[in-house]
């Protein structure tokens, strides 16, 4: 048979509950197991806010909000740019937990692409060139000679490039390489 408890320790069981402490904080108060303040809680359905548990996050609402805009405006255009400059004003901030704090705003990493870096003279130059041999045949482009070329790398090297966008937003500047091409015959 369970021990009754006497209206006064249960008014005061009442109060403790809508602070926010916790069961075992109450229980040590009112001299009762924590077991018996659960069941109370569950009878009286008082509405407790759930406790999360674990570490404090590290960035704050704020912080992220503002890691969202600036990775959308392009100034911040790489996880190790956004990565440094919140490491700054948050000194135990990992690498991790940047690129987990930017994916939980809804980004996701893509290669950037590369294209040829082209003023508006060469884009009206390539649209004429490819008017006029729109109607081409397969036999007129077998006329055509494609030569050897050797590439050189001039600014950098050829390797994968990310950038961090939402789903569905258009490709920015900063989205791209642009590349201009410099090669060499044999």
């Amino acid at each position: 048979m369970a021990r009754s408890i006497s209206q006064d320790t249960q008014n005061d069981l009442r109060v403790l509950l809508e602070f926010d402490l916790s069961y075992e904080d109450i229980a040590n108060r009112l001299t009762l197991s924590k077991a018996t303040v659960h069941r109370s809680c569950k009878k009286w359905n008082i509405q407790r806010p759930d406790n999360t548990g674990g570490r404090p996050q590290i960035l704050t609402e704020a912080s992220k909000s503002l890691m969202k805009r600036m990775v959308i405006l392009g100034r911040l255009k790489s996880g190790v740019e956004v990565f440094d400059y919140f490491k700054a004003i948050y000194p135990r901030l990992t690498y991790n937990t940047t690129l987990n704090a930017l994916k939980s705003l809804g980004f996701k990493a893509r290669p950037k692409r590369k294209v040829p870096l082209l003023s508006a003279k060469h884009r009206k130059a390539h649209l004429k060139w490819a008017l006029a041999h729109k109607y081409w045949t397969i036999d007129d482009w077998r006329k055509v000679i494609f030569s050897d070329e050797s590439k050189i790398n001039v600014w950098g090297s050829d390797g994968v490039e990310f950038y961090w966008s939402l789903p569905g937003s258009p490709l920015q500047p900063h989205h791209v390489i642009p590349t201009i091409p410099l090669i060499t015959t044999d």
